[in-house]
């Protein structure tokens, strides 16, 4: 049976605080509230100052968080030196070469997305171009600057706490239901991964935030049944947008065709198809206001219950002609 494994570790939750800190990708705005109030004095001014990422994306829209979280985090030990070592790495060779010096992680990822297709995902080709060089070692000095003067001491506390979490998660909902075997069953579609790693972070009010692969962060200063809805809702999307769906002939060509709109109609259809587990299973369901600010989002959800046979790709590309964006 494939198995959910909650997890405590150092970096994302660093990475995370400093993105905050550093106003990266509107972290800032929702942050752990005990931390509203200093959050600004976090990162020293000189080490603030970066280019407009929003005006220096790549093709995927999402090049800062690549290099910046995902890829460093997921490719590092837990460790500040390791991470510190990827983002020296991440300035000068060309990302994918980085990734193949891990091979046990390599081959994770390209379940995630083909090496063919990781252009589309990062944003660019070969080395990193201008000004990205400086923009990882700047964010690493950042991150380092972050540890030394709030953190280590931080994480001392914050820790233990969060390994509490862990245990209550691992012992209550982990072996609930076997919430891959359903997603699996239900969809006609392989889950990628042996194993689902969620991170508890500490710092910033998210659910579901991708570290690649088999990995997302989830907000650990919430209920314990929310966390759990929304594990499962990030299994769904997990489920519907790899490697498989890329290079599929169902929604391989909607994905190069509007990745945006495919993303929201996998949200959209992942979270029918949770709703239908929690109802089916008598388990408390705390995601009923989720995407209401996508207007068809109803129009899209009832689109599920017409899949139960075949693969639920076919979902997907209906759900796809629904979709507006």
């Amino acid at each position: 049976m494939k198995s959910l494994e909650y997890t405590v570790n150092l970096l994302p939750n660093l990475v995370q605080h400093t993105l905050a800190g550093m106003k990266i990708g509107r972290y800032h705005e929702i942050l752990n509230p005990k931390y509203e109030d200093e959050y600004e004095d976090w990162i020293r001014r000189d080490l603030k100052v970066l280019p407009d990422l929003g005006k220096i994306e790549g093709v995927s829209s999402t090049t800062w968080f690549a290099l910046l979280y995902q890829i460093p985090v997921y490719l590092a030990s837990d460790d500040l030196a390791s991470l510190l070592d990827i983002y020296d790495m991440l300035t000068v060779n060309p990302t994918y070469e980085v990734i193949r010096l891990f091979l046990d992680k390599q081959i994770i990822i390209e379940k995630f997305i083909p090496e063919s297709k990781f252009h589309t995902y990062l944003g660019y080709s070969g080395k990193p171009p201008s000004p990205w060089p400086e923009v990882i070692q700047q964010f690493s000095d950042a991150v380092t600057y972050t540890y030394d003067s709030v953190y280590r001491k931080r994480w001392q506390k914050i820790s233990p706490e969060l390994e509490k979490k862990a245990e209550l998660l691992s012992t209550k909902y982990a072996k609930r239901i076997d919430w891959i075997g359903w997603w699996e069953e239900r969809t006609n579609i392989k889950f990628p991964y042996d194993t689902f790693q969620i991170e508890l972070i500490d710092s910033v009010r998210t659910m579901g935030t991708s570290l690649l692969a088999d990995r997302d962060g989830f907000y650990a200063r919430t209920s314990a049944e929310k966390i759990s809805n929304n594990v499962s809702h990030e299994i769904g999307t997990h489920i519907m947008y790899n490697t498989h769906a890329i290079l599929s002939d169902e929604v391989g060509s909607l994905i190069e065709e509007d990745m945006e709109r495919y993303l929201r109609t996998v949200e959209v259809l992942s979270w029918a198809l949770n709703r239908e587990l929690h109802q089916n299973n008598n388990l408390e369901w705390t995601m009923d206001n989720a995407f209401q600010w996508i207007e068809v989002r109803d129009e899209v959800a009832a689109v599920a219950d017409e899949f139960r046979k075949g693969s639920f790709l076919n979902a997907l590309a209906k759900g796809y002609s629904v979709m507006e964006v």
